[in-house]
């Protein structure tokens, strides 16, 4: 149960902040939950197919590079990890779980990622408020950019954009 009661503050703390959450988010924690609580009671394999059979890892790639693949055209959207394994026609568990072994963050993270990568080329390439290179990039407000922006780059979007022109 320690891990219930740390993840349940988890949960309560990003909720209670001021940042819009994201279906992405949610869903991550939906997932997350899930693996965890059939990991711990369930004796049912997660996964059928052993880690180990010829061509595993090469399906893997292809679905993270498929899933990846949606995500960067989506990232103006509020999309979720089922939106993504509906396009993909397989579990948001197994896609989630694959995502994250095969690159090491969840596809949230990924998601971010790619929305602060247009935010810097926006920033870099036009003279658009960042207001609405916030919307454009996918993010809710200014200010849920400035934060994710701030976490990933070290800096604000307007220092970001006044060093680069600089």
């Amino acid at each position: 149960m320690p891990f219930i009661t740390s993840f349940a503050n988890l949960l309560e703390t990003e909720i209670e902040s001021d940042l819009p959450q994201s279906q992405m988010m949610l869903d991550s924690f939906d997932t997350m939950l899930s693996l965890h609580l059939l990991r711990a009671y369930t004796s049912a394999p997660l996964d059928p197919a052993p880690a180990n059979t010829p061509g595993t890892a090469d399906l893997q790639d292809k679905l993270v590079a498929k899933a990846q693949s949606f995500l960067k055209s989506h990232t103006d959207e509020d999309i979720g990890i089922a939106d993504v394994a509906h396009h993909l026609s397989v579990s948001r568990f197994h896609l989630a779980r694959v995502f994250k072994a095969r690159t090491g963050q969840t596809m949230h993270q990924f998601l971010l990622d790619k929305r602060v990568d247009q935010a810097c080329a926006l920033l870099r390439d036009t003279n658009l408020s960042i207001a609405d290179i916030a919307y454009a990039c996918g993010f809710s407000s200014q200010s849920h950019m400035t934060t994710v922006f701030g976490k990933r780059k070290g800096t604000s979007p307007g220092r970001y954009r006044a060093h680069i022109r600089a």
